[in-house]
Formats: C-alpha cells, sequence, structure tokens
C-alpha cells in the first residue's frame, strides 16, 4: 500500500484506540469501587467488553501482516493490557518492539540522521517499554528500554 492508504489506516487504527480508550475510562469512572452498577446503557461490564470487542475488531480488520503496524500501537497494546487481554498485548508489543529496534538500528547505521522514521521508532520503543513495566512485563520492558537507550547513545556518537 502506498503512503496514503497507510495514513488511511493509522487514522483508522487511532480512532478506535481513542473509543477503546473513552470505553475504559467510562467503566472505570462508573465502577469507581462498585463491583456492578446498572446505567441507563445496562451492566458497566459491558462497556469494558465492548472496548475489548472494539481492539480485537481493529487487530482483525487492519492486521500487521496487511499494514505493518505503526506509532498507535503501543496504546494498542496498553488499552489490550486493560481489557484483559494480556497474552495478545505481549504478542503485539513484540513484534512492534522489535521492529521498531531493527528499523532505529538501521537507520542510526546507515547515517540518515533523525528522520521521521527514527522518530517513530524511538517512540515505539520508549511507549512499549513504559507499558510492559505498568503492566508487570519487566523482562520485556527491560529489552526495550536497553533498546532505546543504546540507539540514543549511538544518535550521541554520530553528532
Amino acid at each position: 500500500y502506498n503512503e496514503d492508504y497507510r495514513g488511511f489506516v493509522l487514522n483508522h487504527r487511532s480512532a478506535l484506540n481513542d473509543l477503546a480508550e473513552m470505553l475504559i475510562s467510562e467503566y472505570e469512572a462508573e465502577t469507581d469501587g462498585v463491583t456492578e452498577r446498572i446505567s441507563a446503557e445496562g451492566p458497566t461490564q459491558n462497556k469494558m467488553e465492548m472496548a475489548r470487542k472494539v481492539l480485537l475488531f481493529n487487530l482483525e480488520k487492519m492486521p500487521d501482516a496487511a499494514i505493518p503496524y505503526d506509532q498507535t500501537i503501543p496504546g494498542t497494546v496498553e488499552f489490550l493490557f486493560k481489557v484483559g487481554e494480556k497474552d495478545k498485548a505481549v504478542e503485539i508489543a513484540k513484534v512492534a518492539g522489535d521492529r521498531a529496534d531493527e528499523m532505529a538500528t538501521y537507520l542510526i547505521s546507515n547515517g540518515q540522521g533523525v528522520t521521521l522514521e527514527l522518530r517513530k521508532s524511538l517512540f515505539v520503543l520508549g511507549d512499549l517499554q513504559r507499558t510492559l513495566h505498568e503492566n508487570g512485563e519487566h523482562d520485556l520492558a527491560k529489552k526495550y528500554e536497553d533498546a532505546y537507550e543504546r540507539h540514543l547513545a549511538n544518535l550521541q556518537l554520530n553528532d
């Protein structure tokens, strides 16, 4: 797919992440220590399940195989953890994190400078390591934290 089409996918992934985030936030605000509260829309648990379905729909309709994961994926990973899809979150984090590490290594080794693509890769590594730490995946988080710091050090050496 060309850059324009990839941009459309990025916008759709971002919008679906926003929807999932809103549903999760509403669920958290409504429950706030209550196991179940019935609202006009029904039980608040439905909002968390709706968020889970939105995230899975996002991954099903715009899979990595068709359009590679982009800078929206750290948000998707964070929300997957929140809706209880830990295995899926870790699986996607590994794919996106390893790819971002490889891309940053390639761009820095070729002396490309601080390009937009490098910034995206570093953003993905930084955001993934934060999310993984927050969700108890410390070994994987450390791997991406080390990669992030290594790339920053290599950039400073190239200056």
